[in-house]
């Protein structure tokens, strides 16, 4: 029986505060992004508004501040009344508004009576039903971006910002488009770029020393994902739960008493690249989900073409491959094995991952 093992999934649904903004200001700051330009805010740009929201009686005045920008006049200052009322709603809402709604709206604007950004908060307070749910999943989703940006440390001011307008305008009232969006986020959010000497890595384990080369030009996002975790001294202590000869040996999810270790939130499959499962080769572990890989890896034992990318067949995410130490990778692989609970094939004496460091660490 293949083991199937569990996707712990750690991503944050709440928008980044400091101390200094009330939790209420900053879900308007993040509304208001999302209403107003389409897309996620920036961890400054969120913070900067909520301390405006917090510091002023005059909340027209500062969503007239918060519309008037560069960002509006490149995107949105060439568009007539209609098309602009008509893209708040598509925005929020992945509809077009009613006649009476869209003249009502443009009539307001024509006469002064209201800012585009006052009638974009008016559109978002008055959401019901699926619209209501259609703009909650998108603030849940750019939550989750501006989150990840601020704790990766990325300058979202280089990022591509209409492209995170199109992850948005994915995302509907269904629970399946929040899904895919959040795995397109963990994928989105570039990662540092490896330097050239962090090429190899050497795995020790209580049965030797296996020395990986990483193909950080053919597979950059999973090369940077495997970085991230040896970075955070993740696979330190884990183990292989799962070796089968003739196959692979799997590892770096659980602990030796069979707890898992929460992970970092799933990655991309990256399968385009011509890489293929042949003896030696490291891949990504993962569920029937093309998108889920997480921590866990797996080393070939032997050629596993089927594994490989096809029409039919999504594959397993190639990424390295070993350069030293198979002669490891074949003792692991030929050890007994026992099944308890959930776990088969697991190694009747455990297979410890005592370290992973990079090669330029030593």
């Amino acid at each position: 029986m293949i083991f199937k093992y569990l996707l712990l999934t750690i991503l944050s649904l709440a928008p980044i505060a400091s101390f200094a903004q009330s939790q209420t200001s900053v879900n308007l700051a993040q509304q208001m992004y999302v209403a107003y330009y389409g897309r996620a805010g920036d961890p400054a740009g969120v913070n900067h508004w909520a301390e405006q929201f917090d510091g002023s009686n005059n909340l027209d005045a500062v969503l007239s501040d918060f519309g008037n920008s560069q960002e509006y006049s490149d995107n949105f200052a060439s568009l007539s009344h209609e098309e602009l009322v008509n893209g708040l709603f598509q925005q929020m809402f992945n509809r077009s508004p009613e006649t009476d709604g869209l003249n009502f709206y443009v009539g307001r604007l024509e006469s002064g009576q209201a800012t585009l950004a006052s009638i974009a908060k008016q559109i978002a307070d008055g959401a019901q039903d699926d619209d209501e749910l259609s703009l909650g999943n998108k603030i849940t989703v750019a939550n989750t971006f501006t989150d990840r940006i601020e704790s990766d440390a990325i300058d979202y001011a280089s990022a591509d910002i209409s492209g995170v307008r199109t992850l948005l305008s994915a995302v509907t009232s269904s629970a399946s488009s929040v899904d895919a969006a959040l795995l397109e986020v963990a994928a989105w959010v570039p990662q540092p770029s490896p330097s050239a000497s962090d090429s190899n890595v050497f795995m020790t384990t209580n049965y030797g020393v296996i020395e990986i080369e990483l193909f950080h030009e053919q597979a950059p996002i999973t090369v940077a994902n495997f970085l991230a975790y040896i970075e955070a001294e993740f696979y330190q202590d884990l183990i292989f739960h799962r070796v089968i000869s003739g196959f692979m040996i799997q590892g770096g999810g659980f602990d030796i008493s069979g707890t898992a270790r929460s992970t970092f939130a799933p990655i991309a499959l990256e399968t385009d690249n011509e890489l293929s499962n042949v003896r030696g080769n490291i891949a990504m572990a993962r569920t029937s989900i093309p998108n889920s890989a997480t921590s866990q890896f797996f080393i070939n034992h032997v050629d596993n073409l089927f594994l490989d990318s096809t029409g039919s067949n999504d594959g397993y995410a190639v990424f390295g491959k070993v350069v030293e130490g198979m002669g490891v990778v074949d003792t692991i692989a030929n050890l007994a094995t026992i099944s308890i609970g959930s776990f088969a094939d697991l190694p009747a004496e455990p297979v410890t991952i005592e370290s992973v460091v990079l090669a330029s660490a030593t």
